[in-house]
């Protein structure tokens, strides 16, 4: 009779499997936080900018509902929608 064949050795895990999965997983938190938080940003700052430019030196900001001239064009803001990226 033969003598039994010598046990195998366990086949060696991939470690870069895991680490891909990982690098996967911190790739996804960081997007998540980045986009959660672009949308916190203060906004009215650079449109303040923009209107007190336009508006010269003596001339007040118009409010909601009153009407703004530039030159020929004249606008209208009928209302303000809070949270609108």
């Amino acid at each position: 009779m033969h003598p039994d064949p010598a046990p195998q050795a366990a086949p060696k895990k991939r470690r870069g499997r895991k680490f891909l999965i990982a690098l996967a997983v911190l790739a996804g938190v960081i997007v998540i936080v980045s986009v959660s938080a672009g949308g916190k940003k203060d906004q009215s700052g650079a449109s303040a900018q923009v209107v007190s430019a336009a508006g010269g030196a003596g001339n007040t900001a118009a409010g909601v509902g009153a009407e703004a001239r530039d030159g020929k064009f004249a606008f209208t803001v009928t209302k303000v929608e809070t949270g609108v990226p």
